[in-house]
């Protein structure tokens, strides 16, 4: 497997390298560019100290008058630190600021003399024997009418144009050092400032990989470039759905295991007693009386076990066409669903002496799936009645709101204490357990209820004061829904 370096070294060595390609090419460019530089002002210069000469001379050069050009181009030559030379038409050295002329030999075949002589100006850059060194040569030709008296050279070595530009380039590249540690240095803090993140990143990863569900990227102090702070926020939001859908996971299994103990409870409870007077039966130790009076107990419990069995499988059907998006809502008039769900529970009520009334405009329509709609209000108005004594009222009443439809069912009964209240829709919360069985309650019909009110897009609630009665509430929107 191929060997990767951290993302640290890769920046800063990429950074590095970078600024010296860039240094080293914009050093070797001015090197060059000043050398030319120079060496074009060299040849100005050069031009300017002939070109005077040349006004200056033309009569002495007509005249040939040597001692008199001789100390003109000492003189003028070492003033200028320039090699002064002048030439006669033919080529023959008449002066020289630094040999003696009769020791020269013609110039006749220089290059810049003849070009001199032809245009008027010549240059060369070209080694001289004379003094063994490279020189840089500018000639102008000094003419009068109709007649060429002769050539003005200057000249200098080529070698103190380039010790010029050896200084300056030494200087660059002692400039060029000093960016380079500026920029090495500002490359590690760059570097660091893109790659900590990232690190911490990983290490955050990592935590959040073995088990860490509080690992989070600190968002206020990222440094580097919004995608580094994008990448960050996007794992910090990740984190916290993976958390989210843990605790839901814990929370459904937790619920899972109080299920089936609530459920393994409610069932172990009528089966025992069953057993029990089954085997006291089976004894044959029991007067007719007491026998039938254990016929009605078991009677009793069987009923209770079918109640439980019932709701548990209701509840079922109710999550599996939640979880499969089963349901077809229907847009059906409220009245006649409410009073089919009365008309269950009239026999039981009037058995108890306890009077049902419904307030609910014919008018008005829900879209519903009634058989669900109507179990929910069977299962509240059987509350009802359980918990309400004789000679009372239960009372269902319809209200229509500018969203939605509010549906209330309120008893006259024995009211529950407020502690009670925010679990009372929860699976096998009873308040009064002893009385819940006693009338046959199962702990699951205002689960059921809730259930069929989310299915629903709606809300149950519940109000209740000790000794004056109970009302819960379902709030079902008025808006059309989609098929579940």
């Amino acid at each position: 497997m191929k060997k990767r370096r951290p993302l640290f070294w890769q920046l800063y060595f990429n950074y590095l390298f970078l600024t010296v390609i860039v240094l080293g090419t914009m050093t070797t460019l001015t090197y060059f560019g000043l050398q030319r530089f120079h060496l074009e002002q060299t040849k100005k210069k050069l031009l300017s100290y002939a070109s005077i000469s040349e006004s200056q001379l033309k009569n002495k050069f007509l005249r040939r008058e040597k001692n008199f050009l001789q100390d003109h181009a000492s003189l003028l030559g070492q003033s200028t630190h320039t090699r002064m030379t002048y030439l006669s038409a033919t080529g023959d050295v008449l002066a020289d600021s630094k040999r003696s002329p009769s020791e020269m030999d013609s110039h006749k075949n220089r290059p810049e003399w003849q070009s001199a002589l032809k245009t008027g100006y010549g240059e060369a850059v070209r080694f001289s024997k004379t003094l063994g060194q490279t020189l840089i040569y500018v000639a102008v030709r000094v003419s009068g009418p109709g007649k060429i008296y002769g050539v003005i050279r200057a000249a200098q070595p080529l070698e103190s144009i380039r010790a010029t530009s050896m200084n300056i380039f030494i200087q660059l590249g002692i400039a060029s050092l000093v960016v380079l540690i500026l920029v090495s240095t500002f490359s590690i803090i760059l570097s660091r400032k893109f790659s900590n993140p990232l690190r911490d990143l990983r290490l955050r990863v990592f935590n959040l990989t073995h088990g860490d569900l509080s690992s989070r990227m600190d968002l206020e102090n990222i440094s580097g470039p919004k995608e580094l702070f994008h990448l960050a926020r996007s794992f910090n939001n990740m984190a916290d759905e993976l958390e989210a859908r843990i605790d839901r996971m814990n929370q459904f299994e937790q619920m899972r295991k109080d299920f089936v103990a609530n459920v393994s409870h409610e069932l172990r409870t009528p089966l025992t007693s069953i057993g029990g007077f089954i085997e006291t039966l089976q004894e044959g130790e029991v007067s007719e009386e007491e026998q039938k009076k254990f016929y009605q107990i078991i009677s009793r419990q069987t009923h209770r076990l079918t109640a439980i069995v019932n709701d548990l499988l209701m509840l079922s059907k109710i999550e599996k066409k939640q979880e499969d998006k089963s349901i077809t809502f229907t847009q059906t008039p409220l009245a006649p669903v409410l009073n089919s769900a009365i008309e269950v529970l009239k026999p039981k009520a009037k058995k108890s002496e306890i009077e049902i009334q419904l307030h609910c405009d014919e008018s008005i329509q829900l879209l519903m799936e009634p058989q669900l709609l109507e179990q929910a209000i069977v299962n509240l108005v059987d509350n009802a009645i359980k918990y309400s004594e004789s000679h009372s009222q239960i009372k269902v009443t319809v209200t229509s709101q500018e969203n939605s439809i509010r549906i209330d069912v309120s008893d006259e009964g024995v009211g529950i204490p407020e502690e009670h209240l925010p679990r009372i829709f929860e699976r096998f919360y009873r308040v009064d357990k002893a009385r819940s069985r006693k009338v046959g309650g199962t702990g699951l019909g205002l689960s059921i209820v809730k259930h069929i009110a989310i299915l629903h897009k709606g809300t149950a609630s519940i109000r209740s004061k000790i000794n004056e009665g109970t009302t819960i509430t379902l709030v079902l929107p008025k808006a059309r829904l989609k098929n579940q």
